[in-house]
């Protein structure tokens, strides 16, 4: 029973502190794009939550995107599977946060900035381009008016 207790204590503690940093863990598309340019996931998540401007993180992006079909061979971004993306904060910000609601709230964000950018697209459209657009057309909405029309998790 003491055990139980304790196991629980540590499950809760360790739910608790969750949310309280980032990792960042490069997946199995994110190595090839990462390796020749002589980044790790930490050098990764920095170069997204700078928003570095470095043409290695512009050089990575390109990389990352074409494997993730976000632009053809041919530059062209594909708006589409931008905000076809269920990751689309991660993938774009890697924002880092994972309470369900707020994450979902962030989606909504960033995939109206995608179709912002889409519909205003950078005049020279590259991977970083627009991804700086996306960026820099994400406007939160306040928590309070997302849950007015998003009251129930899916």
């Amino acid at each position: 029973m003491n055990l139980l207790c304790i196991s629980s204590v540590i499950v809760l503690f360790c739910l608790q502190q969750a949310d309280l940093f980032c990792i960042n863990i490069l997946s199995e598309d994110e190595k090839p794009c990462a390796r020749p340019l002589n980044l790790d996931a930490d050098s990764v998540l920095d170069f997204y939550q700078t928003n570095s401007q470095s043409p290695v993180f512009a050089e990575y992006l390109n990389c990352i995107w074409l494997a993730r079909n976000f632009v053809n061979k041919d530059g062209t971004i594909s708006y589409e599977n931008i905000k076809a993306s269920k990751s689309l904060p991660w993938e774009i910000s890697h924002f880092c946060e994972d309470v369900i609601t707020l994450t979902r709230k962030a989606q909504q964000e960033y995939k109206q900035a995608a179709i912002y950018c889409e519909n205003n697209p950078p005049a020279a459209a590259t991977p970083l381009t627009v991804r700086q657009c996306i960026v820099d057309n994400y406007k939160p909405i306040p928590i309070e008016d997302y849950l007015k029309t998003n009251p129930y998790l899916d």
